[in-house]
């Protein structure tokens, strides 16, 4: 049986480095590395942690897709920097990501990227098209819809002071009050996400989504009890009124936080666990000052071999 699969949420780890290191952390030539040394030493981690050297890294080949802002326009907006490049990423994350793919495929660390798409649909279709056992790297909440009874998913989310939290099926219910991921992305909907410009119902967050939920099952049959004016399960008249004004709005947050399953992922999966070129990392890490953070992953992943 092949070990785990992890899946970096790529960004996720990258912009958590970013903020955390501070910016005088710099190669010979003055270009900040310290989100590459961040990611570098944080998958080194992990990868002991959970003893596999079979990993990919899902990135952003569009972090706002046209298949996503046509559905809501709104989507990310209010995070666009630059709107003549159409992006939300400060110039000096920018520029060391180049050196950071190089780094991670010269560690047999495959860039799993496909045009027009995000990372979360890179990592959505990797669980839908292998049966191993995936643990989803991400601070990301739209991914907790990964957590289904017929896949062996987990996810691991950053906490403060580099530990880790890995959550499953059952922590849904017990943290979020859902059975399990298609009712959580239902709930999410209902609730919105301000960080992704997603109004939700008004007056209506995480709790009361659950009850209704909990309640009458799905967001169709919840429209459908609001608009009957059932009265059970939390669902007042206020709230009635609410869901049903705010209806077209739900349904759009639904299609836009649903993850995409049927890209093309199958090499990407092959080629997890593939044998470093230890050469062009050490070239990489002395040309660029990460020679620690570079050794630290290439040691990590060698011993779990």
């Amino acid at each position: 049986m092949n070990r785990p699969l992890v899946a970096l949420d790529t960004p996720t780890l990258y912009y958590r480095s970013y903020h955390a290191l501070p910016d005088s952390i710099t190669n010979s030539a003055g270009m900040p590395v310290n989100a590459v040394r961040g990611v570098l030493d944080t998958v080194a981690a992990l990868v002991t942690a959970v003893g596999t050297p079979r990993v990919v890294a899902a990135m952003d080949a569009d972090w706002r897709p046209a298949f996503r802002t046509a559905v809501a326009p709104e989507y990310k907006a209010q995070r666009v920097k630059d709107e003549q490049a159409g992006t939300e990423m400060p110039e000096d994350l920018a520029v060391q990501l180049p050196l950071l793919n190089e780094l991670l495929a010269a560690a047999g660390i495959p860039i799993a990227e496909v045009p027009g798409t995000e990372a979360d649909d890179v990592i959505a279709s990797i669980t839908a098209q292998t049966s191993d056992s995936v643990i989803v790297v991400s601070s990301d909440r739209d991914l907790l819809a990964l957590l289904r009874p017929d896949r062996d998913v987990a996810i691991m989310r950053p906490r403060k002071g580099g530990e880790w939290e890995t959550l499953r099926l059952p922590e849904l219910q017990e943290l979020y009050g859902v059975a399990e991921g298609s009712q959580y992305r239902q709930l999410a909907a209902l609730r919105g996400d301000p960080a992704d410009g997603l109004a939700g119902v008004p007056g209506i967050g995480e709790k009361t989504a659950a009850k209704l939920l909990g309640g009458y099952g799905t967001l169709e049959d919840l429209f459908a009890a609001a608009g009957a004016g059932a009265e059970g399960h939390g669902l007042s008249e206020k709230r009635r009124t609410a869901l049903l004004h705010a209806r077209d709005a739900v349904e759009r947050n639904h299609r836009v936080m649903t993850c995409l399953e049927d890209l093309e992922v199958a090499d990407f999966i092959a080629a997890a666990g593939s044998q470093a070129d230890t050469a062009q990392v050490a070239a990489l890490a002395a040309e660029h000052s990460v020679e620690r953070s570079a050794q630290h992953l290439l040691s990590a992943l060698e011993a779990v071999r």
